[in-house]
């Protein structure tokens, strides 16, 4: 699920529902790296994960995996690969089109740059006309090398929202040479700074309109946002009505907070966000495991509890002095379930 919360994660019976990482910023600073080695660090990239797909139907391969993406972007992955392999999904060749490089000058390390492309997944149809056709899918990916000689490796992969013709990532300003500029977590002058724009999702996602009035400002009422927990309170409701109990907790992750600066003086901002849900049933027989945990905890695991932990990748644009940070893009998936 990209942008509504929790409740696609399980089935009911009966029936219910379906680090300082911002760099310096210096104008001066050397590049990250030049577009073409970022074409070479894509590109091998997909070759990792095309034997990855080639073999998820047989095991999940950790190791391998890890040598191309590090956290949080491992942990999602894995544990998509893992609800790959007990559905049965057979995965195409994965292959991505047109990038563009936004590449920040940086003093020391980490290293990172930033990756606008477009992949192809297929589309099976239910009934009628052709068994399966093919759709883009935008990434907005982040790629980190933290020493010298040591690989690039994906670290978050939010996929834009909204469908809108261009990307987030062409608000990004680009200097004479076509290099970017790193903002740093804790930058002052915009709207919030970086690394606490987490702090105020994850509040606002808990306590909707109840959230403190200097966390709700600074963000944009939308589909990822107070929308998003008025839907959580809906489905609460509607588990309550069944005898199931559901509560949903929200907090910034650890992962590193990255930056870029916008055309209009502000930030694009990758950060993760943490979410843990519990579902309680009064007696056995009312929880069924599916969706997104699939292939986490068995069915028979859980019979009267379900607990789980979901990470959340997101994609925001923050503007400059006042105003409020838009959520622009979203990569969701549990990677932790128990059952009782």
């Amino acid at each position: 699920m990209r942008a509504h919360p929790a409740v696609a994660v399980l089935t009911l019976l009966p029936p219910l529902l379906a680090g300082c990482a911002g760099g310096s910023g210096e104008q001066q600073a050397t590049p990250a790296l030049t577009k073409q080695q970022a074409a070479a660090v894509l590109q091998r990239y997909a070759q990792v994960k095309n034997q990855m797909q080639a073999a998820a139907a047989r095991g999940v391969d950790g190791s391998l995996l890890a040598t191309a993406e590090t956290e949080p972007q491992l942990t999602m992955d894995l544990a998509a690969y893992r609800l790959y392999q007990t559905a049965g999904e057979k995965l195409r060749p994965l292959e991505y089109g047109q990038p563009t490089f936004y590449i920040p000058r940086l003093t020391g390390y980490p290293r990172w740059f930033a990756a606008d492309t477009t992949s192809w997944v297929v589309v099976r149809k239910s009934s009628g006309g052709s068994a399966e056709r093919t759709r883009p899918v935008r990434h907005a990916m982040l790629f980190v090398q933290r020493a010298p000689k040591t690989p690039w490796l994906l670290a978050a992969d939010p996929l834009p929202s909204g469908g809108a013709p261009t990307s987030p990532l062409s608000a990004v300003a680009l200097d004479k040479e076509g290099y970017a500029t790193a903002v740093r977590p804790d930058a002052s002058g915009l709207a919030v700074s970086p690394d606490r724009l987490g702090e105020a999702h994850a509040a606002v996602l808990t306590r909707g309109a109840q959230a403190a009035p200097h966390h709700r400002k600074v963000l944009a009422d939308g589909p990822a946002t107070l929308r998003a927990h008025e839907g959580l309170s809906r489905a609460t409701a509607q588990f309550r009505s069944l005898g199931i109990t559901l509560t949903s907790t929200f907090a910034p992750h650890d992962a590193p907070v990255y930056a870029l600066r916008t055309t209009d003086g502000g930030a694009l901002v990758w950060y993760v966000l943490r979410q843990h849900e519990s579902y309680v049933a009064g007696s056995p027989g009312k929880l069924r495991v599916g969706g997104d945990l699939t292939g986490l905890v068995s069915e028979k695991q859980a019979r009267t509890r379900l607990d789980s932990t979901v990470l959340i990748q997101h994609l925001a644009q923050v503007p400059a002095g006042a105003g409020q940070a838009q959520i622009t893009g979203m990569y969701r998936k549990a990677v932790h379930a128990r059952g009782a």
